[in-house]
């Protein structure tokens, strides 16, 4: 076990090393295909107090997942360009259109209109526990990014759900508090189901579709 973390850990940081020399490409991601091995559960040893507890908040990732297949609504909403790679982009949308709040994020404030076969698709992805991993340390690549957020409800809990597909990560709030934040294991699976959705952000340099 400690040689398959030291295979992973050494795999990681190659990754980080070329995200901060090229910004945010696939290299930042994990490129997952079929489930996460075993190794890709164990924690990062050299995370500090903060990433060790991002990382340990996987273990609420069960009871997130049966909310999810409860949720009695859902919305999607599109993210503005990337904050720090497109300023001149984020600076025109946040000021010309109509933007909301989600989860600290800024997002074009109409819901994007999905079909039920999308929004299925969707939600699939997020109970899925193979779809993600514990967090595996910051990735260096201006900062965790919001591309989408889906607000769900369940009828007694409200869930907040950021997607960051430059540095393929997932961040959960429950009641507005932090819930879990994690690594996406194959971003090209929301991508796949999510940009095509894309109707108000222009495409910029650091654009992830």
């Amino acid at each position: 076990m400690l040689n398959s973390w030291k295979n992973y850990r050494n795999l990681l940081l190659v990754e980080i090393a070329l995200s901060y020399c090229f910004g945010c490409d696939d290299s930042t991601r994990h490129a997952g295909k079929g489930p996460p091995p075993a190794s890709a559960y164990v924690y990062n040893p050299h995370l500090d107090k903060r990433g060790r507890e991002d990382a340990e908040s996987f273990a609420e990732f069960d009871k997130f997942a049966e909310a999810v297949r409860r949720f009695t609504s859902t919305k999607i909403y599109e993210g503005l360009p990337h904050s720090a790679f497109e300023r001149d982009l984020f600076d025109s949308e946040r000021d010309s259109k109509e933007i909301v709040e989600v989860g600290k994020e800024l997002f074009y404030s109409k819901p994007i209109v999905v079909t039920a076969t999308s929004m299925e698709q969707v939600r699939s992805l997020l109970a899925a526990r193979t779809s993600f991993v514990p967090f595996i340390g910051i990735k260096m690549c201006g900062g965790f990014h919001a591309d989408w957020a889906l607000v769900g409800s369940d009828g007694t809990d409200e869930y907040e759900i950021l997607l960051c597909f430059g540095c393929g990560e997932m961040i959960v709030d429950k009641n507005h508090a932090q819930l879990i934040r994690c690594d996406i294991w194959d971003t090209a699976a929301f991508e796949r189901v999510l940009n095509p959705l894309h109707l108000n952000r222009p495409h910029g340099r650091d654009s992830t579709w």
